[in-house]
């Protein structure tokens, strides 16, 4: 009767654990996450139920994460952040990811950036700092000074335009030292020597590639335009780059912004960036330039142009020449194909 006994009290106990077992590892290691992954984010506003909705589509049971989430405190336990759940993460992996702030990061990118202004209006469009913040930080000069940067001219010149992986909670100032750490980084020595072996610094690779540009967005036709201006240069022929007198112009009167044409007066406005009237390079770049920009500008075609002129047979595209002479013909071409 004893033995009897036992074993009814052992099977219970069996049956019992496995329940009890089988309830734990539903609740907290069973996969609980299906289909594509789903991105939010948290904030000092977001609440356990705030979660559940943003996440309830990919969710087999909304119950047992509800559950799990409270037993845990999650509530009160919360870090903000951006985060992704995956397909088969149970639900203790989705909580202590909240718990732990183990944030993924987001993929900051940002391209055909003219200023400072529109650059935090990109940061500002991914990550948690208003733009006010990245404005602040970006015309912080006690930051650019602590990052080897003391010419305010040059500021440009130190931001590449490109993807980056950049936590939703880094402050405005972590990003901007992370984007002055990435110009550092692509700086090797064998883009150094290539900028050295066109007779140019690394900031001024940057200010001729945002006048290159400027004039042509064709990225095949980049290194032959920068192969010219460095003719100019060479020769000591002023660039008489258009881009600049406009970005020039733009600075003094802002009402004009963007200016659509370029006007004789422009040309002949007296400012330091207007390459009309002033010898080499402006102080500083015109825009944030564009790494294809720079890889042409370090690996510029060797050529022996000195005059450029729009192309209208190839709309976006430039015809070129060697002499004064050739350029007056193909002015004379553009003015006759106009008149068709």
């Amino acid at each position: 009767m004893r033995k009897r006994i036992f074993l009814f009290l052992f099977i219970f106990l069996l049956l019992g654990g496995s329940v009890v077992a089988w309830f734990g590892y539903r609740l907290t290691m069973k996969s609980n996450f299906v289909g594509h992954p789903i991105e939010f984010i948290v904030d000092e506003n977001t609440e356990l139920i705030d979660i559940v909705h943003a996440i309830d589509s990919g969710l087999v049971d909304p119950e047992t994460f509800k559950e799990w989430a409270t037993f845990k405190e999650l509530g009160t336990h919360l870090k903000y952040g951006r985060y992704v759940f995956e397909e088969g993460m149970s639900n203790r992996e989705m909580v202590n990811r909240l718990i732990g702030g183990l944030q993924t990061p987001s993929r900051l990118q940002f391209h055909n950036v003219k200023n400072m202004n529109q650059l935090a209006s990109a940061l500002d469009r991914d990550l948690q700092p208003s733009k006010a913040d990245f404005l602040e930080a970006l015309t912080n000069d006690s930051l650019w000074i602590a990052n080897g940067v003391e010419d305010k001219a040059h500021r440009m010149a130190y931001i590449l335009p490109n993807t980056y992986e950049v936590y939703w909670t880094a402050s405005a100032e972590e990003v901007v030292s992370r984007l002055l750490v990435e110009h550092g980084k692509y700086w090797t020595d064998e883009r150094e020597e290539l900028a050295q072996s066109k007779g140019l610094t690394p900031i001024e690779v940057s200010i001729l590639a945002s006048i290159v540009q400027g004039e042509t967005y064709m990225e095949d036709e980049m290194p032959i335009v920068a192969g010219l201006y460095l003719n100019r240069l060479r020769k000591g022929i002023r660039l008489q780059c258009d881009a600049t007198s406009k970005f020039a112009w733009e600075q003094d009167h802002p009402e004009d912004y963007p200016v659509r044409r370029v006007l004789n007066k422009m040309t002949e406005y007296d400012h330091p960036y207007n390459t009309y009237l002033i010898d080499g390079l402006p102080p500083g770049p015109i825009s944030i330039p564009e790494i294809v920009a720079i890889e042409a500008v370090l690996n510029a075609d060797k050529n022996e142009f000195i005059f450029m002129m729009a192309d209208l047979d190839r709309p976006g595209y430039h015809r070129f020449a060697k002499t004064l002479a050739q350029h007056e013909r193909n002015i004379r071409d553009y003015r006759k194909a106009r008149g068709r």
